[in-house]
């Protein structure tokens, strides 16, 4: 008998098998890829638990939850937008800066939320066009710090700052004077020049302070006209330049948040206190502020005050007084021994209180007080010799308030700075790679309203002090801090935003356990990051 004869195939139907063989086989190969992924994420997920439970770290169930202390004070931008998905995107891209552990830049905030693979057209859109107000992100921030305020005034220290840049497109960026090179050395920086105010909170006892950010803008400088330009440009260029000054761009500023305060019920009875460097002490600032509104700052040595006329007449100046340092080192004003908050303790300054005076060429007719604080010896160690800083000299046009509560406030001036310290060496203001007009004037301002958010929501969820809800502190650390870090609500947040959920590994490991080893590299770099 002959063999059984078999159909030929035609080409179509053969070409149509070899298609089903082929995606037979890529289902076999996603099945088992599925497979070996469930199995590495389950341990990944036990190595994830045993590490938070390696440091300590207590999942916030039942408890206070920092979490979701920072959405209720998100939820407080809600009017700044117009639509709620915009709304949506932007609390999302908080919690994006918040979280990211790698450059601060829109797509490293992306990245730290899993949307690595999503269209980011939109996220960049929101910056560049106008979705939002960032002064209606202040604004929630700004209300709370006036409701918490322990002093008849609420304190706003206001201060600059230079953002570097890389981009020569950036048509906001200029060369400006780096502020940490040399005197006998000036250097130039490509850069941005920020100006911030920040509300300072404090508590009814002498203690630490917080500065909480309630406007951020920024001031840049007119560009100068190049060799060929006419006159009429010449002209103009010194027309722009005389209200663009740093003093005129943070009397502005502080104009902005007078009325934002008068907006706020019971805003229009309290006083706003302004304090700054000696950077403030031009008329250009003084005399430009609001009603309502009084200054606290620092003076140069070279300032010549006069005493008031003697009544009976129109004068309003009299005689010129002495130097400042004259009047220092002179015996006929007493020093007198005022206690302040200082550096983790308490201390004992002595000041000496000269007024009512007048400064003719800075504030007019305004009276004001003179505040002389003593150098104040420390020790850089247990058996070095006493070391002292230097002395300032302070005006005030608040004639009302005790001398101690303003000194107490002027120290804590000094919460501006580490504002500044924490937004760009922890949360990278100043990385966003942005040349957008819009883009770079909104994203500066939503870190700095995202930080702001984040103290606010620590000190409603935990309080002020830093207790057992934060990571342990390394073994070295002999002295507890009295207050937590940016670095200690950040690992927190990092930890209750990831406790269920471990973010991704940026890093594709072998599935098998033994050739992986135990415990899994999760290590520092995700719970704790010290950047």
């Amino acid at each position: 008998m002959s063999k059984t004869n078999r159909k030929r195939l035609i080409p179509s139907e053969a070409e149509e098998l070899e298609r089903l063989r082929r995606e037979n086989e890529e289902l076999k190969q996603l099945n088992e890829q599925l497979v070996g992924e469930l199995g590495y994420l389950n341990l990944e997920k036990l190595a994830w638990e045993s590490e938070v439970q390696r440091r300590g770290l207590r999942p916030p169930k039942g408890g206070a939850s920092l979490k979701e202390a920072v959405d209720a004070v998100l939820s407080l931008w809600r009017p700044a937008f117009g639509q709620e998905r915009v709304f949506e995107r932007a609390r999302d891209l908080a919690y994006g800066t918040l979280l990211n552990l790698g450059r601060h830049t829109v797509t490293g905030a992306l990245c730290a939320l899993g949307h690595d693979q999503r269209d980011w057209t939109a996220d960049y859109r929101m910056f560049s066009k106008d979705r939002f107000s960032p002064e209606g992100l202040f604004r929630p921030l700004l209300r709370w710090a006036a409701a918490h305020r322990a002093q008849p005034y609420l304190a706003l220290a206001v201060d600059d700052t230079q953002l570097k840049k890389t981009g020569k497109r950036i048509t906001e960026a200029r060369y400006l004077r780096d502020p940490q090179s040399p005197k006998f050395w000036p250097n130039l920086t490509w850069s941005l020049r920020c100006i911030q105010a920040s509300a300072l909170v404090t508590g009814s006892e002498p203690g630490p302070a917080r500065a909480i950010p309630v406007a951020c803008r920024l001031a840049t400088p007119v560009a100068k006209p190049g060799r060929t330009a006419s006159a009429e440009e010449w002209a103009a260029y010194r027309e722009a330049r005389k209200v663009a000054t740093l003093g005129h761009c943070m009397a502005a500023l502080v104009k902005t948040q007078r009325e934002e305060l008068d907006r706020t019920p019971g805003g229009r009875s309290v006083r706003l206190l302004v304090c700054a460097d000696g950077a403030m002490a031009t008329r250009t600032f003084l005399r430009n502020l609001p009603e309502r509104t009084d200054f606290l700052i620092r003076a140069r040595e070279t300032t010549v005050l006069v005493e008031p006329a003697p009544p009976g007449g129109r004068r309003i100046y009299g005689d010129k007084l002495d130097s400042l340092e004259t009047i220092r080192t002179g015996d006929a004003i007493p020093w007198i021994p005022v206690k302040a908050w200082a550096a983790g303790r308490t201390h004992e300054f002595k000041i000496k209180v000269v007024g009512p005076v007048y400064w003719r060429n800075g504030t007019g007719s305004k009276p004001l007080r003179l505040i002389i604080i003593k150098p104040l010896g420390y020790r850089p160690s247990q058996h070095h010799r006493i070391l002292y800083r230097k002395h300032a000299y302070l005006l005030t046009s608040d004639l009302e308030t005790p001398i101690a509560t303003l000194l107490q406030t002027y120290v804590h001036r000094w919460e501006i700075e580490v504002n500044f310290r924490d937004q760009k060496t922890v949360l990278g203001m100043h990385q966003g790679q942005v040349r957008d007009p819009q883009s770079v004037e909104n994203l500066p301002a939503f870190v700095a309203a995202s930080y702001g958010a984040l103290l606010i929501a620590s000190a409603e969820a935990f309080g002020n002090e830093r207790g057992h809800e934060y990571v342990r502190l390394p073994r070295w650390r002999n002295k507890p801090p009295i207050r937590p870090s940016l670095n200690d609500l950040l690992s927190r947040l990092r930890q209750e935003a990831w406790i269920d959920r471990p973010p991704p590994m940026s890093v594709q490991l072998p599935r098998d356990p033994e050739l992986l080893g135990w415990p899994l590299p999760i290590d520092k770099p995700v719970l704790h990051a010290r950047l």
